[in-house]
């Protein structure tokens, strides 16, 4: 696929996301906010200008929404970071199984340096196996050392890193619990980059 061969000839770094719901919606955050913090990213794979379309352009990092149906022949992404946000059954008349569509899905991690999962959902796990450097997590929970999530503090839920809250949910452009995860999974993707927290 046209995702394979770009990671073969790539040199830059990558994130990576997918999930059942959501990745769309993560991705354009993640390059809206890289673009804010003045960083040239280069947005594809399912979504935006194709990827060996921008081989040329002069860019920092790539961020790639890959489908289900893309990592299926996905064998050298070795991105800096890697999330599968959720897993629902979605797809199963060509998966057959949940657990089928969900290691399909795990394949994103496979040689990643940080591996990025949903603590409330556990097919978005790392298998056993895969190769990855570090594990951070994000979820709609208070915030383990160094991972991601979320507290009401004085009636307004916040979002944390480890026990530091970062921003009100209220301050937020897309309102929401479940857009409070995008925000994080985005926040720890960033971090992946060695985007600094308190800027983002």
């Amino acid at each position: 696929g046209d995702v394979e061969l770009f990671c073969q000839i790539n040199t830059k770094p990558i994130v990576a996301v997918t999930g059942s719901n959501g990745k769309s919606t993560v991705v354009s955050l993640l390059a809206h906010v890289g673009k804010a913090l003045g960083r040239q990213v280069g947005l594809g794979g399912n979504i935006g200008v194709p990827v060996l379309s921008q081989l040329t352009s002069d860019v920092e990092s790539y961020i790639l929404e890959l489908s289900s149906f893309q990592l299926e022949h996905l064998y050298s992404l070795q991105a800096k970071g890697a999330c599968v946000l959720n897993v629902t059954d979605d797809h199963l008349d060509r998966h057959k199984t949940l657990e089928n569509y969900a290691q399909i899905k795990a394949r994103i991690y496979n040689q990643c340096q940080v591996a990025v999962t949903n603590r409330q959902d556990l097919l978005t796990q790392v298998p056993d196996g895969f190769n990855v450097d570090k594990n951070v997590s994000f979820g709609l929970d208070a915030a383990l050392p160094m991972n991601f999530g979320l507290q009401q503090i004085n009636n307004e839920y916040f979002l944390l890193y480890g026990e530091d809250a970062l921003v009100s949910l209220q301050q937020l452009p897309l309102a929401g619990l479940h857009n409070a995860v995008n925000y994080l999974a985005v926040l720890a993707l960033g971090q992946s980059l060695s985007w600094s927290i308190t800027e983002m």
